[in-house]
């Protein structure tokens, strides 16, 4: 199901919170699932705050790889 949702976006990376086992509604800690065309990644439970960090830092690094790649600076 989450590469048939990740198709679906129409995107190069999905990032979506893992609701099994009541790990998100309420809690400061989360558990994530990172998506991309070949590879799912499942993040360790962490503070929300340092997951959304966690999440940015990749967003630069695959945006500076993408300028890069078109020689923007």
């Amino acid at each position: 199901m989450q590469k048939k949702k990740f198709v679906g976006k129409q995107c190069n990376k999905l990032v979506a919170n893992d609701v099994s086992q009541d790990a998100v509604l309420g809690k400061d800690h989360n558990r994530t699932i990172v998506i991309t065309t070949d590879n799912v990644q499942h993040l360790e439970v962490q503070p929300k705050i340092q997951l959304a960090a966690r999440i940015l830092d990749q967003v630069v690094v695959d945006v500076s790889a993408a300028a890069d790649a078109l020689h923007v600076v």
